[in-house]
């Protein structure tokens, strides 16, 4: 506290500010998503173990990275993710030829993580090899020793089922 000429205490000076608008925040929150959603993919299999997961910087495309070690099978293996925020087959090119070129580079398995995917870009990852996941459940992974091959049906919302009686 500071202390004036006559004893008295000197009034607090108060600075306002603009707020402070993160814009990485929305890329922070789509990794932690996509870690998410890979962890919980891999969690559902016992034949599967992860070790470690690292975040990498988002590459020149605007894509995100995870590096995730696993165990398969007592067999590591390596996850290259890109994390994706769109998903169109056009948003998503320059993603899926960065991960066709490192796939070809070692032995690592490539994989797509993205808000959504459709059947097109679904496609074309089976095509290349690319192994991918979503954020409404739908994945392929295949890890040579384990492949993991799961479909999410749309949810329909303010539809009755017809299956259930009232």
């Amino acid at each position: 506290m500071n202390v004036g000429h006559a004893g008295r205490a000197a009034p607090k000076r108060v600075v306002l500010r603009r707020p402070v608008v993160d814009k990485a925040a929305p890329g922070r929150a789509m990794r932690g998503r996509a870690v998410k959603a890979l962890t919980d993919l891999l969690g559902q299999v016992s034949a599967i173990r992860l070790r470690e997961i690292a975040l990498t910087q988002g590459s020149e495309n605007g894509a995100a990275g995870i590096v995730a070690q696993i165990d398969v099978l007592h067999r590591s293996r390596t996850l290259i993710c890109a994390v994706a925020s769109g998903h169109s087959s056009r948003q998503l090119r320059p993603t899926l030829e960065e991960l066709c070129h490192g796939a070809g580079q070692g032995q690592a398995t490539p994989v797509l993580i993205a808000p959504r995917i459709s059947p097109l870009v679904q496609a074309i990852c089976k095509q290349n090899r690319i192994s991918y996941l979503d954020f409404d459940g739908n994945a392929r992974l295949d890890l040579e020793e384990v492949f993991i091959g799961k479909r999410m049906f749309p949810h329909r919302c303010g539809k009755a089922d017809p299956l259930v009686s009232a």
